[in-house]
């Protein structure tokens, strides 16, 4: 497979914007405060690059050989349109993409960003749904359509996306972790809001806006010093 090279100023350019909580492809989950989606897969021959982007391995059971390089590599120019705000050519290379493998999950969610970026929600709830059908372990499809029925006020809907969109995730997905500890106490699961962020009060990533939420469970619960503790702790930086 040819590799695309990059130079080490224009890396750094999209790590910047990966970061930005307006980044088309940081929807949902942050990382140490910060809005970013990330996923670990290839091994390898995709590099840091491919990983920093979220592409997902494709299925070689279902695949043959040249789908495989075709499709990364669609789906990786893609996402470069997509941050570089050509919308429309990036929808393009991932339909292409779709072409050459329909079942592709990873394009199907990408296809649902751009389209929820540019607020065709109803759409881009269509495609999550595809990606899912494809690949029921999908998380990101599953964290974004968390955010969806949360907006609508499907709780337990939203709890049901955000529990599946956080299996196998990392600690340092915090953004997702506060939507279903919100959506939690929305629900009155105060203990499980607790058990859910309590662990990482002590972490450099859990921020103020952790801390409120946190603060809301120990009150659902009567568990006022906990509480006070927590805006005492962000009061004290003002």
């Amino acid at each position: 497979m040819k590799h695309m090279l990059f130079a080490p100023s224009f890396l750094l350019s999209i790590a910047i914007f990966l970061c930005s909580p307006t980044s088309l492809f940081a929807l949902t989950d942050f990382d140490a405060g910060s809005l970013t989606q990330k996923k670990a897969v290839p091994s390898g021959s995709e590099g840091v690059f491919a990983e920093s982007m979220g592409f997902e391995k494709v299925d070689a059971l279902s695949t043959n050989s040249t789908s495989i390089t075709w499709n990364s590599e669609l789906e990786r120019q893609g996402v470069i349109l997509g941050l570089l705000g050509l919308h429309q050519e990036a929808l393009e290379k991932f339909n292409e993409a779709i072409r050459i493998n329909p079942e592709q999950s990873s394009v199907y969610a990408k296809i649902g960003d751009i389209l929820y970026y540019t607020g065709k929600t109803e759409e881009s709830e269509k495609y999550y749904n595809l990606a899912i059908y494809y690949d029921k372990n999908n998380r990101f499809a599953h964290q974004r359509l968390g955010i969806i029925a949360e907006s609508k006020g499907k709780i337990q809907e939203a709890i049901d996306h955000y529990e599946k969109g956080l299996i196998g995730a990392t600690d340092r997905y915090l953004g997702t972790r506060l939507n279903l500890a919100q959506c939690y106490i929305l629900a009155k699961k105060y203990d499980n809001a607790i058990q859910l962020l309590e662990k990482y009060k002590s972490s450099p990533i859990f921020t103020d806006s952790a801390r409120l939420v946190l603060a809301s469970a120990y009150l659902g619960t009567e568990q006022f010093e906990e509480a006070l503790r927590l805006y005492d702790h962000i009061l004290s930086k003002e």
